[in-house]
């Protein structure tokens, strides 16, 4: 880029090993849903790139 120019590349990520965090389980007696997890707390694996070019 010559004598002032900088590149500067970033990676960032976010839940690396896509491990589960689950919620609590359902706590209403007597549905049927009673003690299933159907949610997670944690978002899937996210990969983030950046770019920074100063001149």
């Amino acid at each position: 880029m010559g004598e002032q120019g900088k590149v500067e590349f970033r990676t960032e990520f976010f839940n690396i090993f896509n491990r589960a965090n689950f919620a609590t389980p359902a706590h209403t007696v007597g549905s049927g849903t009673a003690g299933r997890i159907t949610q997670e707390t944690t978002t899937a694996r996210q990969i983030q790139f950046g770019l920074k070019i100063t001149f």
